[in-house]
């Protein structure tokens, strides 16, 4: 799987004044997380059945309803930008994460997401929470709640029902500081999907927003108490094992899901599913630590601006190269 991460386009933290995000256009509004039974639900109905999912008897992965990803699916009025991104819901029935900084670093998403929309043939994506865990210790006997995004092509449209017969590939989307919940990585995933899934060499990509930090609300976020994520990022680096948890519990969610995938087209498929993985800031350590995993189904590995932390990684010994260089230089003069 070859993935090609193109330029970053620069943006204004400012609106842009010829494409301001306010066209009105109301659909459904996001699922919210219900942290009470721990559990993605419908925002539309705190009372309605579970739509979430069991995915394997050995990993706890729990699903929630796909629905259509894009600018106003997100927010169905510039008025409601900051009570609907840049806080999370106050209801403890219905527990919707925080997905920005503040009201301009939406804003300035949300335009730039529409003019990419405009200039794209096609940027019809849909995503669903997923609820997953990963052991905390080495004797498995706790486990740690982790809260991602998945993202794909929507299948909503008759132009997005080809993409379902081919084996998708999967793409792990290790976060920033700001944590899993940010709309400037959903704006990036959705973009990835749309570059790399093509209909004419039957590819289809799906993305996960993979959690390290167990952030259920988008508690990252926070910017006058940084206790929490300081405590939290303390302990990955304390602890690797813990780190590499993680990314392998990500691991095997993405892994499950494509299989879901693929056996929904045909149980007789036997193509190796294929695996890339992209990590931005703080997530570019979890791409070294993925890269010392040596997992086979991860082909391509990509960290923009990435953390460095050599402490948590196992790297070669000076003196072990020095002898592999003299050892070399022996077999040559023989």
């Amino acid at each position: 799987l070859s993935v090609v991460v193109g330029p970053i386009r620069a943006f204004s933290l400012l609106p842009s004044p010829h494409n301001s995000f306010g066209k009105q256009r109301c659909r459904r509004p996001a699922p919210r997380f219900d942290n009470t039974h721990h559990r993605p639900v419908s925002s539309a109905s705190s009372t309605s059945s579970s739509s979430s999912r069991s995915m394997s008897s050995s990993l706890s992965l729990e699903l929630s309803e796909w629905r259509d990803l894009n600018p106003e699916s997100l927010v169905a009025a510039p008025c409601l930008i900051e009570q609907t991104l840049c806080q999370a819901s106050t209801d403890e029935q219905q527990q919707q994460p925080r997905l920005a900084k503040d009201v301009p670093y939406a804003r300035a998403i949300l335009d730039a997401w529409k003019e990419d929309e405009e200039q794209a043939t096609a940027w019809e994506a849909e995503w669903c929470h997923c609820r997953y865990s990963c052991d905390s210790n080495s004797n498995g006997d706790d486990t740690t709640p982790l809260y991602g995004h998945l993202i794909r092509r929507s299948r909503r449209s008759s132009h997005d029902n080809s993409a379902a017969t081919t084996t998708p590939k999967g793409i792990l989307f290790f976060h920033t500081a700001a944590g899993p919940h940010d709309l400037f990585l959903l704006w990036k995933a959705v973009a990835l999907v749309h570059q790399l899934s093509n209909d004419d060499n039957n590819n289809d990509v799906v993305v996960l927003l993979a959690d390290v930090l167990s952030d259920d609300v988008g508690w990252a976020w926070e910017e006058d108490d940084r206790t929490r994520y300081d405590g939290e990022r303390q302990r990955l680096r304390e602890q690797p094992a813990l780190m590499s948890a993680r990314i392998r519990a990500a691991t095997q969610t993405l892994h499950r899901v494509l299989e879901t995938e693929r056996t929904a087209v045909s149980s007789l498929s036997s193509s190796p599913l294929q695996l890339a993985a992209l990590g931005w800031c703080l997530g570019g350590q979890a791409i070294l630590q993925l890269s010392q995993l040596r997992d086979p189904r991860v082909k391509a590995l990509v960290t923009f601006h990435g953390v460095f932390d050599p402490a948590n990684l196992d790297l070669p010994d000076d003196n072990d190269d020095k002898k592999k260089r003299d050892l070399d230089e022996q077999q040559q003069q023989q």
